[in-house]
């Protein structure tokens, strides 16, 4: 239903690995296994991206 470079780009975005391990499990009847592979994924992106608000957030208290 997507144009053709649109479909491209969704393959770099997390959102369709979520997608792709759900849809192996429930319509082509893969095991959990089939799923692993992108929970990891997002697993990592997730710690990634909390270590850059952890790192980036101001700890300090505000001075009144």
């Amino acid at each position: 239903m997507f144009p053709r470079w649109l479909q491209t780009a969704a393959l770099a975005g997390r959102t369709r690995g979520a997608v792709d391990g759900l849809d192996a499990m429930t319509w082509r009847g893969l095991g959990f296994d089939a799923a692993i592979g992108p929970i990891v994924a997002l697993l990592l992106f997730s710690a990634l991206f909390a270590a850059i608000a952890i790192w980036r957030f101001d700890w300090e208290e505000p001075r009144s």
